[in-house]
């Protein structure tokens, strides 16, 4: 689910279960009265009161909106619940629920379908946000793709041209195209970082997050669903445009570690993984869960169970979900090597790492480097998993702290690619 990563804040998870939660319906339906019991009251008991489509009832478990309420908290306190807006797509009659919270604002969406069920609920980008006064860029809003229509903001410097253009691209999880953690964009703080200095960008929303219920029922979902086809469609998008003169790919934690796949379809002038997986997926996990009982006092034995169903692959059925997937994806995620395949790469290839990060640590930049010595390598200590100040000690909570993506960085990522032009 999308609310793990309130916990588990940018854990690798697909977070596909939150994911199939996403519809709502009947103009009766109180989305407001909802939200509040959701935030502030005895969310099991919404169980109760309102009717849930089947899928999201066996995607939410017994105690999934509980679980939603609790993590949910970790934006601090709520301050006001706002005028609701209603719109249909697809069927769905979907209310957007603007909710202020003391660290990061949020929409709560939820879905009905057409029998008046509740078919999903999500966390949506601040709807009344106010844009920032950026002189020095132009924000396009667009959309590209054929099966599924992918929206997304292209960032361009406002005097020059042409530009480089770098795909950015998030990391696990339904993430929009800002990468929204607690009060922190870090794909939005580098694509003003980058056009301030002349350099273009393209990041978009993920599949995920804009079709979750379709993705969450497609139990062949794999990496190339997820993220393969769509940076295609981005590539082919920018491609077509007559102020480019180099295309590179940027890609953070899960986004970095399936690069290599990426350019093995597309011929990009370079790659650039921040704090990008080395080791396998299971391994990463574990110790991400055992490093987060040492600072939280909580309960992750769940996803501990959860971690030795996926050392056991061979014995589930396809349609056996766990930790947010099905066993399609499990299976495409740990038979692929990252390292093996970025070796095989001709084209440059940036690796950045905070060495305050506990997600992915330097004992995977380690790896990068022990194989790919001809790359570039740069660590920072003091920055965390998403290149924010913060310490390793503070575990999630340091994403609660509202910061920026670290100057330093966004100026190695300029100087790689104005050393390529």
């Amino acid at each position: 689910m999308k609310y793990f990563r309130f916990l588990l804040i940018g854990l690798l998870f697909l977070s596909l279960t939150a994911c199939a939660s996403e519809e709502t319906s009947s103009s009766s339906f109180d989305a407001k009265a909802f939200t509040e019991t959701l935030l502030q009251g005895d969310a099991s008991s919404l169980y109760d009161k309102y009717e849930f489509t089947e899928e999201l009832k066996d995607a939410l478990g017994d105690s999934g909106l509980q679980l939603i309420s609790v993590q949910l908290e970790a934006l601090g306190d709520l301050e006001v619940i706002e005028e609701v807006k209603v719109t249909e797509a697809q069927g769905y009659t979907v209310y957007s629920v603007p909710c202020r919270h003391t660290y990061q604002n949020f929409d709560l969406v939820i879905s009905i379908d057409q029998d008046g069920k509740i078919a999903g609920i999500v966390m949506g980008n601040y709807s009344n946000s106010e844009a920032s006064d950026l002189t020095f860029l132009n924000n396009e809003e667009i959309s590209f793709g054929d099966e599924y229509l992918i929206n997304g903001t292209l960032t361009t410097p406002k005097i020059g041209g042409p530009f480089p253009y770098v795909i950015l691209l998030s990391g696990s999880g339904p993430n929009d195209r800002d990468e929204t953690i607690g009060p922190n964009k870090p794909l939005e703080d580098i694509a003003n970082g980058l056009a301030k200095n002349g350099i273009a960008s393209l990041r978009f929303d993920k599949r995920t997050y804009s079709y979750p219920i379709e993705c969450a029922k497609d139990i062949y979902f794999t990496l190339e669903d997820e993220y393969i086809e769509d940076t295609i469609a981005a590539y082919n998008f920018i491609s077509e445009r007559d102020d480019v003169s180099a295309i590179y790919i940027l890609g953070h934690s899960l986004g970095g570690q399936i690069l290599p796949l990426v350019a093995q379809e597309i011929e990009v002038d370079g790659l650039i993984y921040l704090a990008a997986p080395a080791r396998d997926f299971v391994d990463l996990l574990e110790e991400q869960i055992n490093y987060l009982e040492t600072v939280k006092e909580s309960d992750l034995s769940q996803y501990k169970n959860e971690i030795a169903r996926l050392k056991e692959l061979d014995n589930l059925s396809e349609d056996d979900f766990l930790l947010g997937a099905y066993k399609t994806y499990w299976l495409d995620l740990l038979n692929y090597n990252q390292v093996e395949e970025a070796k095989n790469l001709d084209i440059p290839q940036l690796f950045l790492q905070g060495e305050e990060d506990y997600q992915v640590s330097m004992e995977d930049f380690a790896i990068w480097k022990e194989n790919l010595p001809n790359a570039t390598f740069k660590s920072y200590p003091g920055l965390t998993h998403i290149f924010t100040e913060g310490k390793r000690e503070m575990g999630p909570n340091v994403y609660m702290n509202k910061a920026k993506v670290d100057d330093e960085v966004i100026e190695d990522i300029v100087d790689f690619i104005n050393n390529l032009q």
